[in-house]
């Protein structure tokens, strides 16, 4: 399986490169920890959704929490 992690920084600068105006939402102390946190994006990635099916394809998770689950970055048209 395929995957890239990117920090929440470098999204926010992928976001604006497409012209999509995104706001952090940190400004006080600790935004360092915020712009540093990773996220990692998987291809063919197989989950269960919150309904009990199961989906495969292009997911997203917190890096350093993988258990608080994935979310697809595709619509899900069919799942099993």
């Amino acid at each position: 399986m395929k995957t890239l992690t990117l920090t929440t920084k470098q999204i926010l600068d992928m976001c604006c490169f497409a012209g999509i105006h995104a706001q952090s939402p940190c400004d006080a102390p600790g935004e360092e920890d915020f712009l540093t946190t990773e996220y990692t994006i998987s291809i063919d990635q197989k989950v269960q959704l919150d309904d009990g099916k199961t989906y495969q394809g292009l997911t997203i998770h917190c890096t350093e929490y993988p258990e608080e689950g994935y979310m697809p970055l595709e619509e899900v048209k069919e799942s099993t």
